[in-house]
């Protein structure tokens, strides 16, 4: 008798050791949700509490200035300096000072690096720049370490150990969202067809992969016949591509551009052959994919956020310029936007001319 006894205030003994155990599991993986929530809950949306010195330089390298998403990203980062010099009541030389920089063309990565290696010379604050190749600038971007210039990478990154922050789009679930865009359009089967931008390009890449990837784990009867690319150092007649593959396969159910020069080239494709009842889905959404959506012409597109990246960029930059801690990747956001929800209010935003 005394030796059951013993065995059961033994498993008594047991069973509270083993709930106080437990309990300290769960505050522990509790603690650590919140911090993995906490790295991610600082503002890029406002400049409060950040006091740059007057008179220093910000330093922007684009990949083209001349497109409407750039467009949308200077407009962004303007606004952030703007509202530094107006709440520090900088004015005159002690005005904190942008300026911005890019190649003639999007595809140029050589004009790109010299005009880096130019800007750094000048020894900037800090250095916002969207690479156009995520496998050039190594050198540009160790030398502004050493420089101990900070690089904040707008829209897309580099290859390499150096990166501390990219402020951009989550460019690999948007094409996983548009794949699942595609995917309702034309009843989770039949032949696509993508357009992408420039293969050595972080967003291209990842758009592409991502659409790849989501079709191959969830839509076995959608068939990707062909992937077309804008090269590098060629002036490719993009719309003659399109049309090449739309009499290939006349019985194309949907098209896919990886960003707005693409989508534009398929809408003129498809006009050019007349072709009807073909799912179109796009990427970004300036004005002339605004006015296919409205027309009916294009499905839909993945908008990013591209006056907020430019001004979340900054507000890093001031971050980093600092001292204080950045997130490593920035993520600005993207909506799926359709003629029946283009005109809402939280749609707006992510629109742009």
């Amino acid at each position: 008798m005394k030796r059951i006894w013993s065995y059961v205030i033994f498993l008594l003994l047991f069973c509270i050791l083993l709930t106080a155990c437990v309990d300290k599991m769960v505050e522990i993986e509790d603690a650590e949700v919140l911090l993995e929530e906490a790295e991610t809950k600082i503002d890029y949306s406002t400049i409060d509490n950040l006091v740059l010195e007057p008179g220093i330089r910000i330093a922007v390298v684009l990949k083209e200035s001349k497109g409407a998403y750039w467009i949308a990203v200077t407009a962004g980062i303007q606004k952030a300096v703007d509202e530094f010099n107006e709440v520090l009541g900088y004015e005159g030389a002690d005005k904190i000072i942008v300026t911005f920089d890019a190649p003639s063309s999007e595809k140029d990565v050589d004009s790109q690096i010299n005009i880096i290696d130019t800007v750094l010379s000048e020894n900037p604050a800090v250095l916002c720049l969207a690479a156009i190749d995520m496998e050039s600038c190594e050198a540009q971007v160790e030398a502004a370490a050493e420089n101990e210039i900070p690089v904040i990478f707008i829209d897309s990154g580099v290859v390499n150990d150096s990166v501390q922050t990219i402020c951009a789009t989550d460019n690999y679930e948007a094409g996983k969202e548009a794949a699942r865009q595609m995917a309702s359009r034309i009843g989770e089967e039949g032949d696509v067809a993508i357009l992408a931008h420039i293969p050595m390009t972080e967003t291209s890449k990842s758009r592409l992969s991502g659409f790849q990837d989501e079709v191959e784990e969830n839509y076995p009867l959608i068939h990707i016949v062909d992937i077309s690319y804008d090269e590098k150092s060629e002036e490719v007649d993009l719309v003659s591509s399109v049309t090449a593959v739309l009499k290939k396969y006349p019985l194309l159910d949907g098209y896919f551009g990886t960003d707005e020069s693409m989508t534009t080239n398929i809408l003129e494709g498809v006009r050019a052959e007349k072709t009807e009842a073909i799912s179109i889905i796009g990427f970004d959404s300036g004005i002339v994919l605004q006015e296919a959506i409205k027309d009916g012409t294009l499905a839909g597109t993945i908008s990013q956020n591209p006056y907020g990246m430019g001004y979340a960029a900054v507000v890093a930059g001031a971050r980093a310029i600092l001292d204080k801690e950045n997130d490593s990747f920035i993520n600005t956001g993207y909506i799926w936007v359709t003629m029946d929800n283009m005109k809402d209010d939280d749609i707006q935003k992510y629109l742009y001319e």
